[in-house]
């Protein structure tokens, strides 16, 4: 690949985002060791553990919508003319 920073750009609809976060926040994870707690620095928490604690939090963050539009379709999640 070239230089530069890569992103993949998934413009959802609500229904989409809705049904992403359900499946990211019902999803397997690594069951920590006794010896281990459950700690994360605020800046760098994992995106499942946002969506846990606060499920619109990803479109304030690492998820937000910027830029991104699709015609002919409803309004993107998270987007201005999205009702909340």
């Amino acid at each position: 690949m070239g230089e530069g920073k890569y992103y993949i750009n998934c413009p959802l609809t609500k229904a989409e985002f809705v049904n992403w976060v359900n499946e990211l926040v019902n999803s397997e994870v690594v069951q920590l060791h006794h010896f281990e707690k459950e700690i994360y620095f605020e800046g760098c928490m994992p995106i499942e553990v946002m969506a846990k604690r606060i499920r619109e939090s990803l479109l304030f963050s690492s998820l937000k919508p910027v830029g991104l539009s699709i015609p002919n379709r409803e309004p993107l999640c998270g987007s201005p003319t999205v009702p909340r």
